[in-house]
């Protein structure tokens, strides 16, 4: 069922639209919980905004199939049995988080909705087989020569979980979402009329690596987190994690991702986002006509997108200098003046 509404907030500031799939609560907007499933096993949800259309997609995926005969199979199809499409959670409650002491403290929910199937081409058949060689009166949905891989596939996704952004005029995107951990996934940024995958220099990254904190125990925003050049994200350079003031070595790669892609947005341009061989979460978009990402300035204390929270605001662990800004235990930034117990240079004191 093809779900097309036009529910989109336009914020007072300079005219920017956006979009939230799930709010703090961990309720799904209408769009998403309302989705069925159609007759070709996918999920699609489709919002309308005043400049932007972003479509979503799940898809169906095919059960392992037992067999007490060697000669039994299928064809595509025929196929007997199927998992259904859905929309749900991301992880049911991804948070992020820090250290005080031994005691794991959560600062704030990331919530995200993901859908179901690996985003691919299309796939086949194979039979399971042994550690011998011998058939395993198993059949599996077969994906390996259908993922995406840029430069080689001349098409896009067409099954699977995706999402797809095109606007009307020219303007700043701003794509709110998540990456599992477990393995080092690439974020593919795809335009889909030419098949083209944007690179490392084509747009940015923005967020949160799950464990990554300040040397106050706060977690470390990072308004500018690395793309390597595979299109995986998040390396080494923001590694400085702290756990009773001790340096902490965080594997960026290996872990939850946070974060907002920005990018440019041309008019009539297709994107899609996706990662070639799992789910990615989606949490919000945000346009803005006639910016563009040079014209962007990333937040330097923590996440602006719509309905983003945070007990404690993450701050920049840079170095000490007398102007910097001073914040209370609640992140809030307050005069150099407020006595108590303040937060300056990512370090609490007391001022008297």
């Amino acid at each position: 069922t093809l779900i097309s509404v036009a529910l989109v907030a336009i914020s007072a500031n300079a005219q920017t639209e956006s979009y939230l799939a799930i709010d703090d609560d961990g309720n799904i907007s209408t769009e998403f919980a309302n989705a069925t499933q159609d007759d070709n096993g996918n999920m699609i949800v489709t919002i309308k905004g005043e400049h932007v259309t972003m479509t979503g997609v799940s898809s169906a995926t095919p059960k392992d199939i037992k067999s007490d005969d060697d000669n039994l199979s299928y064809t595509l199809e025929t196929w007997p049995e199927w998992n259904q499409a859905e929309w749900k959670q991301f992880n049911k409650n991804q948070n992020v988080w820090h250290w005080e002491g031994e005691e794991k403290v959560t600062d704030f929910y990331f919530r995200a909705i993901w859908g179901s199937g690996n985003p691919t081409t299309g796939f086949d058949m194979e039979r399971v087989v042994d550690n011998s060689g011998n058939f395993a009166w198993t059949y599996r949905a077969n994906y390996s020569n259908y993922y995406f891989v840029p430069g080689v596939s001349t098409a896009t996704p067409v099954r699977g979980e995706y999402f797809e952004f095109t606007s009307d005029v020219d303007g700043l995107m701003k794509i709110g979402f998540g990456i599992a951990n477990g393995t080092n996934r690439n974020v593919y940024v795809v335009e889909k009329e030419t098949v083209k995958t944007l690179t490392a220099a084509d747009f940015k990254v923005e967020g949160y690596v799950q464990g990554c904190d300040n040397q106050d125990g706060t977690p470390m925003w990072i308004p500018s987190i690395k793309i390597n050049e595979d299109l995986t994200i998040g390396d080494t350079e923001f590694n400085q994690s702290y756990k009773d003031d001790n340096l902490i070595v965080v594997d960026q790669l290996q872990k939850v991702k946070f974060a907002w892609i920005v990018l440019d947005a041309k008019a009539g341009v297709t994107y899609m986002l996706f990662t070639p061989t799992s789910q990615i979460a989606f949490r919000d978009y945000q346009f803005t006509p006639g910016k563009t990402v040079d014209e962007y300035q990333p937040s330097e204390d923590g996440p602006d997108a719509p309905g983003a929270t945070t007990a404690i605001k993450a701050i920049k662990n840079i170095a000490a200098a007398n102007d910097a800004p001073v914040y209370n235990l609640a992140g809030q930034r307050v005069n150099a003046a407020t006595k108590g117990l303040l937060i300056k240079n990512g370090k609490k004191f007391i001022n008297k």
